[in-house]
Protein backbone atom coordinates (compact mmCIF):
# COMPACT_ATOMS: atom_id res chain seq x y z
CA UNK A 1 0.00 0.00 0.00
CA UNK A 2 1.80 3.10 -1.19
CA UNK A 3 1.61 6.48 0.55
CA UNK A 4 -0.33 5.12 3.66
CA UNK A 5 0.53 5.77 7.25
CA UNK A 6 0.16 2.74 9.47
CA UNK A 7 -0.96 3.85 12.86
CA UNK A 8 -1.05 0.45 14.72
CA UNK A 9 -0.95 -3.11 14.07
CA UNK A 10 -2.09 -5.87 16.09
CA UNK A 11 -3.23 -9.85 15.05
CA UNK A 12 -5.57 -12.55 16.41
CA UNK A 13 -5.39 -16.36 15.82
CA UNK A 14 -8.13 -17.35 14.22
CA UNK A 15 -11.08 -15.97 12.39
CA UNK A 16 -13.49 -16.01 15.01
CA UNK A 17 -12.07 -13.25 16.71
CA UNK A 18 -12.98 -11.52 13.48
CA UNK A 19 -16.79 -12.65 13.88
CA UNK A 20 -18.20 -9.38 14.72
CA UNK A 21 -16.66 -7.65 12.35
CA UNK A 22 -17.31 -9.89 9.16
CA UNK A 23 -20.91 -9.82 9.71
CA UNK A 24 -21.29 -5.66 9.23
CA UNK A 25 -19.41 -6.11 6.07
CA UNK A 26 -20.42 -4.82 2.70
CA UNK A 27 -18.77 -5.99 -0.64
CA UNK A 28 -18.02 -3.09 -2.60
CA UNK A 29 -16.53 -5.50 -5.73
CA UNK A 30 -12.89 -3.55 -6.10
CA UNK A 31 -9.68 -5.05 -5.49
CA UNK A 32 -6.84 -3.76 -4.05
CA UNK A 33 -3.33 -4.81 -4.86
CA UNK A 34 -1.18 -4.52 -1.00
CA UNK A 35 2.03 -5.65 -3.45
CA UNK A 36 2.72 -7.40 -7.10
CA UNK A 37 1.24 -10.62 -6.18
CA UNK A 38 -1.27 -9.74 -2.76
CA UNK A 39 -4.45 -8.49 -3.64
CA UNK A 40 -7.49 -7.73 -1.00
CA UNK A 41 -11.41 -7.09 -1.59
CA UNK A 42 -12.73 -4.22 -0.58
CA UNK A 43 -15.26 -4.05 1.64
CA UNK A 44 -17.61 -1.07 3.15
CA UNK A 45 -18.88 -0.97 6.35
CA UNK A 46 -22.84 -1.84 6.90
CA UNK A 47 -24.25 2.20 7.72
CA UNK A 48 -20.59 3.64 6.96
CA UNK A 49 -19.39 5.56 4.57
CA UNK A 50 -16.38 4.32 2.61
CA UNK A 51 -15.20 7.87 2.60
CA UNK A 52 -14.86 7.50 6.38
CA UNK A 53 -13.67 3.99 6.57
CA UNK A 54 -13.25 0.69 4.52
CA UNK A 55 -11.99 -2.04 5.25
CA UNK A 56 -9.48 -4.67 2.90
CA UNK A 57 -9.34 -8.32 3.54
CA UNK A 58 -6.70 -10.68 2.13
CA UNK A 59 -7.21 -13.08 -0.46
CA UNK A 60 -5.70 -15.53 0.90
CA UNK A 61 -8.29 -15.11 4.43
CA UNK A 62 -11.32 -15.09 2.24
CA UNK A 63 -10.63 -18.27 0.75
CA UNK A 64 -9.77 -19.91 4.01
CA UNK A 65 -13.26 -18.47 5.54
CA UNK A 66 -15.10 -19.94 2.71
CA UNK A 67 -13.44 -23.59 3.59
CA UNK A 68 -14.02 -23.44 6.95
CA UNK A 69 -17.66 -23.46 8.77
CA UNK A 70 -15.90 -22.57 12.00
CA UNK A 71 -13.59 -20.24 10.58
CA UNK A 72 -10.79 -21.64 12.76
CA UNK A 73 -7.66 -20.55 11.08
CA UNK A 74 -4.87 -21.83 13.14
CA UNK A 75 -2.15 -23.77 11.55
CA UNK A 76 0.15 -26.21 12.62
CA UNK A 77 2.47 -24.53 15.56
CA UNK A 78 5.89 -25.14 12.69
CA UNK A 79 5.04 -21.50 11.08
CA UNK A 80 1.80 -20.77 11.59
CA UNK A 81 -0.04 -17.39 10.09
CA UNK A 82 -1.68 -14.85 12.15
CA UNK A 83 -4.10 -12.84 10.98
CA UNK A 84 -2.75 -9.52 10.74
CA UNK A 85 -4.97 -6.27 11.83
CA UNK A 86 -3.46 -2.90 10.26
CA UNK A 87 -4.92 0.51 10.86
CA UNK A 88 -3.53 3.00 8.35
CA UNK A 89 -4.16 6.56 7.22
CA UNK A 90 -5.12 5.93 3.26
CA UNK A 91 -5.02 9.27 0.42
CA UNK A 92 -7.98 8.78 -1.84
CA UNK A 93 -6.81 8.57 -5.34
CA UNK A 94 -9.16 10.86 -6.79
CA UNK A 95 -9.99 13.71 -4.14
CA UNK A 96 -6.73 12.99 -1.67
CA UNK A 97 -8.90 12.65 1.37
CA UNK A 98 -7.25 10.73 3.92
CA UNK A 99 -9.54 8.30 5.31
CA UNK A 100 -9.42 5.01 7.36
CA UNK A 101 -8.49 2.16 6.64
CA UNK A 102 -8.24 -1.50 8.38
CA UNK A 103 -6.23 -3.81 6.59
CA UNK A 104 -7.01 -7.45 7.47
CA UNK A 105 -4.28 -9.82 6.02
CA UNK A 106 -2.41 -13.31 6.32
CA UNK A 107 1.13 -12.48 7.87
CA UNK A 108 3.82 -15.21 8.99
CA UNK A 109 5.40 -15.04 12.35
CA UNK A 110 8.35 -13.93 11.42
CA UNK A 111 6.65 -10.75 9.68
CA UNK A 112 4.28 -9.84 13.22
CA UNK A 113 7.93 -10.05 14.72
CA UNK A 114 9.07 -7.73 12.56
CA UNK A 115 6.24 -5.07 12.68
CA UNK A 116 6.16 -5.10 16.32
CA UNK A 117 2.60 -6.78 16.37
CA UNK A 118 0.33 -7.39 19.38
CA UNK A 119 -1.83 -9.99 20.07
CA UNK A 120 -4.93 -7.81 20.55
CA UNK A 121 -9.07 -8.60 20.78
CA UNK A 122 -10.86 -6.83 18.07
CA UNK A 123 -14.50 -5.29 18.81
CA UNK A 124 -17.01 -3.97 16.66
CA UNK A 125 -19.65 -2.02 18.29
CA UNK A 126 -22.84 -0.23 17.08
CA UNK A 127 -24.01 2.71 19.97
CA UNK A 128 -27.60 3.60 19.91
CA UNK A 129 -27.66 3.51 16.02
CA UNK A 130 -25.90 6.73 15.11
CA UNK A 131 -22.10 5.64 15.89
CA UNK A 132 -20.06 2.37 15.46
CA UNK A 133 -16.89 1.57 17.34
CA UNK A 134 -13.90 -0.44 16.60
CA UNK A 135 -11.06 -1.40 19.36
CA UNK A 136 -7.97 -2.90 19.92
CA UNK A 137 -6.95 -3.58 23.15
CA UNK A 138 -4.42 -5.62 25.09
CA UNK A 139 -4.74 -6.83 28.73
CA UNK A 140 -3.21 -4.00 29.53
CA UNK A 141 -6.14 -2.02 28.34
CA UNK A 142 -7.13 -0.36 24.91
CA UNK A 143 -4.69 0.60 22.56
CA UNK A 144 -6.75 1.97 19.74
CA UNK A 145 -10.27 2.48 19.56
CA UNK A 146 -12.21 5.06 16.97
CA UNK A 147 -15.67 5.72 16.18
CA UNK A 148 -17.60 6.54 12.82
CA UNK A 149 -20.94 8.28 11.59
CA UNK A 150 -23.60 6.32 10.59
CA UNK A 151 -25.45 7.26 7.95
CA UNK A 152 -29.92 6.50 7.49
CA UNK A 153 -30.79 2.68 7.79
CA UNK A 154 -32.30 0.91 5.22
CA UNK A 155 -32.66 2.10 1.60
CA UNK A 156 -36.23 3.33 0.11
CA UNK A 157 -36.48 2.14 -3.17
CA UNK A 158 -39.31 5.03 -3.75
CA UNK A 159 -36.18 7.00 -3.86
CA UNK A 160 -33.65 5.09 -6.39
CA UNK A 161 -34.08 8.06 -9.15
CA UNK A 162 -33.49 10.40 -6.79
CA UNK A 163 -30.19 8.58 -5.90
CA UNK A 164 -29.09 7.87 -9.11
CA UNK A 165 -29.24 11.50 -10.25
CA UNK A 166 -27.74 12.59 -7.01
CA UNK A 167 -24.58 10.45 -8.03
CA UNK A 168 -24.94 11.68 -11.62
CA UNK A 169 -24.89 15.60 -10.75
CA UNK A 170 -21.85 15.27 -8.30
CA UNK A 171 -19.28 12.71 -9.82
CA UNK A 172 -19.63 12.78 -13.70
CA UNK A 173 -19.33 15.61 -16.23
CA UNK A 174 -22.25 18.07 -17.22
CA UNK A 175 -23.47 16.54 -21.07
CA UNK A 176 -25.04 18.50 -23.54
CA UNK A 177 -28.59 17.99 -23.96
CA UNK A 178 -28.22 16.35 -27.10
CA UNK A 179 -25.38 13.67 -25.79
CA UNK A 180 -27.02 10.21 -25.87
CA UNK A 181 -25.35 9.21 -22.67
CA UNK A 182 -27.56 11.74 -21.07
CA UNK A 183 -30.61 9.57 -22.40
CA UNK A 184 -28.84 6.58 -21.37
CA UNK A 185 -28.82 7.69 -17.44
CA UNK A 186 -32.04 9.27 -17.46
CA UNK A 187 -33.21 5.53 -18.40
CA UNK A 188 -31.30 4.17 -15.82
CA UNK A 189 -32.80 6.33 -12.82
CA UNK A 190 -36.61 6.21 -14.43
CA UNK A 191 -35.93 2.63 -14.96
CA UNK A 192 -36.39 -0.32 -12.87
CA UNK A 193 -34.46 -0.56 -9.22
CA UNK A 194 -33.57 -3.85 -10.55
CA UNK A 195 -31.46 -2.36 -13.34
CA UNK A 196 -28.64 -1.51 -11.11
CA UNK A 197 -29.00 -2.34 -7.80
CA UNK A 198 -27.57 -5.42 -7.88
CA UNK A 199 -24.74 -7.34 -6.61
CA UNK A 200 -20.97 -6.53 -7.00
CA UNK A 201 -19.62 -10.08 -7.17
CA UNK A 202 -22.73 -11.88 -8.40
CA UNK A 203 -24.68 -9.06 -10.32
CA UNK A 204 -27.96 -10.33 -9.21
CA UNK A 205 -30.44 -8.40 -7.81
CA UNK A 206 -30.80 -8.15 -4.02
CA UNK A 207 -33.25 -10.75 -2.52
CA UNK A 208 -33.68 -8.58 0.84
CA UNK A 209 -33.59 -4.92 1.94
CA UNK A 210 -29.94 -3.32 1.79
CA UNK A 211 -28.90 -0.54 3.27
CA UNK A 212 -28.15 3.37 1.97
CA UNK A 213 -24.69 2.76 1.48
CA UNK A 214 -24.90 -0.42 -0.39
CA UNK A 215 -27.50 1.66 -2.68
CA UNK A 216 -24.65 4.24 -3.10
CA UNK A 217 -22.02 2.04 -3.91
CA UNK A 218 -24.67 0.02 -6.60
CA UNK A 219 -25.37 3.12 -8.30
CA UNK A 220 -21.60 4.48 -8.84
CA UNK A 221 -21.07 1.18 -10.74
CA UNK A 222 -24.45 1.52 -12.90
CA UNK A 223 -22.92 4.89 -13.96
CA UNK A 224 -19.18 4.10 -14.02
CA UNK A 225 -20.35 1.41 -16.43
CA UNK A 226 -22.13 3.28 -18.70
CA UNK A 227 -19.27 5.87 -19.27
CA UNK A 228 -16.64 3.42 -19.23
CA UNK A 229 -18.64 1.37 -22.43
CA UNK A 230 -18.90 4.53 -24.08
CA UNK A 231 -15.08 4.99 -23.88
CA UNK A 232 -14.62 7.70 -21.29
CA UNK A 233 -11.67 7.30 -18.81
CA UNK A 234 -12.04 8.17 -15.17
CA UNK A 235 -7.93 9.04 -14.00
CA UNK A 236 -7.02 9.63 -10.52
CA UNK A 237 -5.09 12.85 -9.73
CA UNK A 238 -1.87 11.63 -10.57
CA UNK A 239 -3.08 10.39 -13.76
CA UNK A 240 -4.40 13.48 -14.48
CA UNK A 241 -1.53 15.73 -13.52
CA UNK A 242 0.94 12.99 -15.42
CA UNK A 243 -1.09 13.72 -18.96
CA UNK A 244 -1.26 17.58 -18.50
CA UNK A 245 -5.28 17.13 -17.80
CA UNK A 246 -5.32 18.60 -14.31
CA UNK A 247 -7.38 21.44 -15.36
CA UNK A 248 -9.45 19.90 -17.87
CA UNK A 249 -12.46 20.22 -15.06
CA UNK A 250 -13.19 16.73 -13.71
CA UNK A 251 -11.70 13.08 -13.34
CA UNK A 252 -13.79 11.83 -16.44
CA UNK A 253 -12.56 12.70 -19.68
CA UNK A 254 -13.74 11.55 -22.88
CA UNK A 255 -11.83 8.81 -25.42
CA UNK A 256 -10.87 11.39 -27.78
CA UNK A 257 -9.45 13.83 -25.22
CA UNK A 258 -7.61 10.90 -23.17
CA UNK A 259 -6.07 9.67 -26.57
CA UNK A 260 -4.61 13.00 -27.46
CA UNK A 261 -2.99 13.22 -24.17
CA UNK A 262 -1.24 10.00 -24.30
CA UNK A 263 -0.14 11.02 -27.82
CA UNK A 264 1.35 14.45 -26.73
CA UNK A 265 3.25 12.72 -23.89
CA UNK A 266 3.91 8.98 -25.55
CA UNK A 267 4.12 10.00 -28.78
CA UNK A 268 2.35 7.72 -31.22
CA UNK A 269 3.17 3.97 -30.51
CA UNK A 270 3.32 0.98 -32.47
CA UNK A 271 0.42 -1.25 -30.87
CA UNK A 272 -1.63 2.37 -31.13
CA UNK A 273 -0.91 2.98 -35.01
CA UNK A 274 -2.05 -0.58 -35.71
CA UNK A 275 -5.64 -0.23 -33.59
CA UNK A 276 -5.70 3.57 -35.54
CA UNK A 277 -5.28 1.65 -38.65
CA UNK A 278 -7.92 -0.72 -38.26
CA UNK A 279 -10.20 1.80 -37.52
CA UNK A 280 -9.70 3.51 -41.00
CA UNK A 281 -11.62 2.56 -44.27
CA UNK A 282 -9.64 0.00 -46.15
CA UNK A 283 -7.01 -0.60 -42.54
CA UNK A 284 -4.04 1.51 -44.69
CA UNK A 285 -1.59 3.08 -42.63
CA UNK A 286 -0.13 6.43 -43.48
CA UNK A 287 3.51 7.40 -43.95
CA UNK A 288 4.20 8.68 -40.74
CA UNK A 289 2.57 5.13 -38.90
CA UNK A 290 4.80 3.06 -41.46
CA UNK A 291 7.92 4.84 -40.22
CA UNK A 292 7.46 4.57 -36.84
CA UNK A 293 6.48 0.36 -37.62
CA UNK A 294 9.51 0.00 -39.98
CA UNK A 295 11.93 2.01 -36.92
CA UNK A 296 10.68 -0.46 -34.15
CA UNK A 297 10.85 -3.41 -36.25
CA UNK A 298 14.79 -2.51 -36.22
CA UNK A 299 14.86 -2.37 -33.09
CA UNK A 300 14.18 -5.74 -32.58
Amino acid sequence: MKKVQVDFNGHVQTGDELGNLMAELEETGRWTYVSTHRRCLTFGVRCVPSGALDVIVDERLLRLLECSNDIQLVTPKDGRNRILLQVVQKPGKYSGRVRRRLAIRLASSETIRALDSKYVAFACQRLAGSHVTMSMSMQSGAEWFETFPLTTGLFELTRAGRLVNWHFARYYPNLHRDDPLLADVRALADGPVEMWLTHPRTGLPYEQEVSVTTANRAAGRALYRIFRNAGWRLLTNRERTSLGLHEHGGHWVPADVYEAAQQRKHGLTVGEATLRAARTPGGTFDPDVEMISRKAHQRT
